[in-house]
């Protein structure tokens, strides 16, 4: 790369963040415009742009196709053992979570749990989709189910503040790139994109976590995650 090239990308990168220091912006706040970062740093669009790619490549702002550049939300840690159980997640316990009842389940996400729970009578299982949050950050679409017969025996079993002991997950991870909604249907697709207020920049992840007992499969946790919003801490088996 010239160094004159570096040089004034790395000028852009620290003008913007000192920008959003003393201007006190938060997550979501709006950066000016290209233009008028353009004239304030006295470079062409070009240049700026690939300076602004910088500081989007490290989570530090986030663009919006037609509306311009915005600053990230801090990342949200989540332990990858306690997804299902967010009540039990200590590193959840300062913050403000959220899960709001939705009523909508996409079909990839209904295969899965169908698939896994051996069920083809939607009446043998409950199922509960929600919009997760953390301190006002949308940070995941998920789908909790579990056959009837065990859920009298593990009543509000996903909203626990500890795991019973008999049970066995098994957690699996897939992540993708925003345009893999573009194999979704239409609806799926933007639904999917309003819910979670998606941008071009988001990476999704397709969460998993089978629960098992006995090795009889009784419940799992379907999610789809911003990544761009979310660490999750412990081990990923993450399939081909």
């Amino acid at each position: 790369m010239p160094k004159i090239y570096q040089l004034l990308t790395d000028e852009i990168e620290e003008f913007v963040l000192q920008y959003i220091n003393e201007h006190q912006l938060k997550p979501h706040d709006k950066l000016p415009t290209e233009r008028e970062l353009s004239t304030s740093l006295n470079v062409n669009r070009i240049t700026l742009r690939n300076g602004l790619q910088k500081l989007i490549d490290k989570g530090i702002i986030y663009s919006h196709r037609g509306k311009g550049y915005f600053v990230c939300p801090q990342k949200i840690n989540r332990t990858l053992c306690y997804f299902s159980f967010p009540e039990a997640d200590s590193l959840l316990k300062d913050h403000s979570y959220k899960a709001e009842a939705q009523n909508f389940l996409p079909t990839i996400m209904s295969n899965i749990i169908h698939n896994f729970l051996c069920i083809t009578n939607d009446c043998d299982i409950t199922i509960s989709s929600s919009l997760e949050s953390v301190d006002k950050t949308i940070i995941a679409f998920s789908c909790d189910a579990i056959k009837n017969e065990y859920n009298t025996i593990y009543p509000g079993l996903f909203q626990m503040k500890e795991i019973p002991p008999t049970l066995v997950q098994s957690f699996f991870i897939r992540i993708y790139e925003n345009e893999a909604l573009d194999s979704l249907s239409l609806i799926t697709k933007q639904t999917l994109t309003e819910l979670l207020q998606l941008s071009e920049e988001d990476t999704l992840l397709l969460v998993t976590n089978f629960i098992s007992e006995d090795d009889v499969p009784i419940a799992c946790t379907v999610s789809v995650c911003v990544g761009t919003r979310l660490n999750l801490i412990g081990n990923i088996h993450s399939p081909n």
